[in-house]
């Protein structure tokens, strides 16, 4: 708890950030498509709902990454993004050698 509220900090806070920022995005995508859709606008409901499906993919993505990115943060005492590169070089490493075993 005490690396949590001290050093790491401000890694937990960008991180939230990242994903707060992402999921803000997916829901002005749904008001966009609930808008089109009573407007009867089929091409930007369809825009819409491809975004939408982008843009939470994407953040079930970053979701997911950032809880290793915070376990780096709290084990190695580094910052978000060097963390991010800890678990982005941990990841192809393993899937490099399970590639190379199979």
């Amino acid at each position: 708890f005490k690396t949590a509220v001290t050093t790491a900090f401000g890694s937990i806070c960008l991180g939230s950030l990242i994903i707060a920022v992402i999921r803000a995005m997916e829901e002005l995508m749904k008001k966009m498509k609930k808008d089109a859709e009573e407007e009867g606008n089929t091409a930007v409901q369809i825009i819409a709902c491809v975004l939408q499906c982008i843009i939470g993919c994407i953040g079930d993505i970053l979701e997911w990454i950032s809880t290793y990115v915070f376990v780096q943060v709290a084990v190695r005492g580094v910052g978000f993004c060097a963390g991010a590169q800890a678990t982005y070089a941990l990841a192809t490493i393993s899937n490099l050698i399970y590639v190379v075993s199979a």
